[in-house]
């Protein structure tokens, strides 16, 4: 990190079409393992796709729609607009290249 707090908000107040860092999960095992069989767990990037009536995430090429409940127990960190998370720039298309 750079030294800086970022600004820590639930997953549930992230605006529709902005990118966030999962920071912190807190949940019960239930709702933790819930959380985790979809690949939300601190570290990954994503971006809220729709806000209402329940929240739907993108990771990657991942797309999952949670409850509010589950939603409250995520904390991230925004990292401002984008529809692509975790991808750092272009997508370039390698396969037609030969030797």
């Amino acid at each position: 990190m750079d030294g800086r707090q970022k600004t820590r908000i639930t997953l549930s107040r992230l605006a529709e079409g902005e990118r966030a860092q999962v920071v912190q999960v807190t949940a019960r095992e239930g709702a933790l393992a819930k959380l985790l069989a979809m690949g939300i767990l601190p570290g990954v990037e994503l971006s809220l796709v729709q806000a209402q009536p329940l929240p739907v995430v993108r990771m990657g090429s991942t797309t999952v729609a949670l409850d509010r409940e589950l939603a409250q127990l995520v904390e991230v960190a925004p990292l401002g607009p984008g529809s692509r998370p975790g991808r750092g720039g272009r997508r370039r298309c390698r396969w037609w290249r030969r030797g």
